[in-house]
């Protein structure tokens, strides 16, 4: 299944060479480590976390989806993905 892996380079609660070991086991997975966050990337940097999830999302979209189908728009992902 397509992954995402983001981690804090400061994470003190699960080390950050723990997001490599995810990412050699998940096999196509994507690894991103954001510099000056900790345990919650998502609290501490949401739009940042959010532009990845959509910029994630909307590849693994156009690579599955059909040639001939209609086209998602952003928006309507953006809103799939807020909390």
């Amino acid at each position: 299944a397509p992954t995402l892996i983001i981690w804090g380079r400061e994470d003190r609660v699960v080390h950050v060479d723990d997001a490599e070991l995810l990412h050699r086991s998940i096999k196509g997975s994507r690894k991103v480590v954001l510099d000056g966050v900790g345990h919650v990337p998502m609290v501490e940097r949401p739009a940042q976390v959010a532009q990845l999830c959509l910029e994630f999302l909307q590849e693994k979209m156009a690579l599955t989806r059909p040639p001939h189908s209609s086209s998602e728009t952003v928006p309507e992902v953006q809103a799939k993905t807020r909390c």
